[in-house]
């Protein structure tokens, strides 16, 4: 896989960039959640371990995952646990092809008086207690250890002193092409959302399901409670894109970038208009899951550093605010060649 920005919305057209692999094995690729008012990096465990259990709303444990999914954890951990998945949150989605640590927080009334866990790329460890469940983004940042391979040419580091804050290419899908899904819907083409659009395994039977049972209704499919968080997450992708494509423009056009821009929405069409103008008249159904929300458009990595090893390998290292990509910052300086070995 290929990091390609530009099919993310990001037009600036750089080609000196050099060509670096990432995660050929996810030792290559660290992350480690920075959480609470002092900025605690959450440790990176070998085993899991459980000391006694207080009782508080919610337990907070330390996860360590080697190769798998947020949600995929999320998954196992309340499956072995005996609570509903709805009972296990987390502050922020982290890489599956890497090694990461974060804080979850579990609602302690149904979990079993001595629970156990047991997983060969999951570890656990109970560090603490909230009153509350956990929201994306309530993190402070994330913490990273990236080793490029295959590095031939010293990288300029000035050019990631401060970073463009792009959406990274993971959120607009595996191959950088999801991102139509959410305009699809915005301006009515239902059946060209429906045969765009990759739901995981268990929606899409249940996407194909429904759509044989009601000849055809796309719209109601999309708007079904089991497929109606993918479908707020398309729309989502979709104002990320233009999130990308509007930044652009002012990098491009040499405007003075303000502190945020606010994600599209129709109050603030007349900002997009030189990214997207819509001719169709907008469905509200959908319009009304577009999130309302401001975005920083620059950021400066913290603790940066950088070594070099053998073989031509390069190691950086820095801290990142939450919802920041570290594949931007390296994106700035390579063209960001993704091959996953496991391990």
């Amino acid at each position: 896989m290929i990091h390609d920005l530009e099919k993310c919305g990001v037009e600036l057209h750089d080609g000196s960039k050099i060509c670096g692999t990432i995660k050929r094995c996810n030792r290559d690729f660290i992350v480690r959640e920075i959480v609470g008012t002092d900025s605690t990096v959450v440790n990176l465990l070998n085993a899991t371990h459980f000391t006694h259990f207080e009782e508080e709303p919610y337990l907070v444990f330390n996860m360590t995952k080697n190769g798998i999914s947020s949600n995929q954890a999320v998954t196992e951990v309340a499956r072995q646990l005996h609570v509903p998945p709805r009972d296990v949150t987390i502050q922020g989605m982290k890489d599956r092809w890497a090694i990461t640590s974060q804080h979850i927080a579990v609602r302690s009334e149904c979990l079993l008086p001595e629970p156990s866990f047991e997983h060969q790329s999951i570890y656990l460890q109970n560090v603490g207690v909230a009153n509350s469940s956990f929201r994306l983004g309530g993190n402070v940042g994330n913490s990273f250890y990236i080793r490029i391979r295959n590095s031939h040419t010293w990288p300029d580091l000035d050019r990631i002193r401060r970073v463009p804050n792009f959406f990274g290419a993971q959120r607009f899908g595996r191959n950088c092409n999801e991102q139509d899904v959410g305009q699809l819907l915005l301006i009515g083409n239902y059946a060209g959302a429906a045969e765009s659009i990759s739901f995981p395994p268990a929606q899409k039977k249940y996407q194909d399901h429904l759509l044989g049972e009601s000849d055809g209704a796309y719209k109601g499919t999309f708007l079904d409670p089991h497929i109606l968080d993918s479908t707020r997450f398309s729309i989502l992708q979709w104002q990320s894109f233009l999130f990308n494509k509007l930044l652009s423009h002012y990098i491009r056009s040499g405007i003075t970038l303000p502190n945020t821009i606010p994600l599209w929405r129709p109050e603030h069409q007349g900002l997009y208009d030189s990214v997207w103008k819509p001719q169709e008249k907008l469905d509200s159904d959908f319009v009304k899951l577009a999130i309302k929300s401001r975005r920083r458009t620059s950021f400066v990595p913290q603790n940066l550093n950088f070594s070099v090893e053998r073989d031509d390998n390069v190691v950086f290292q820095f801290d990142l605010p939450s919802g920041s990509y570290a594949t931007v910052v390296l994106g700035q300086l390579y063209t960001l060649i993704e091959k996953k070995h496991g391990g």
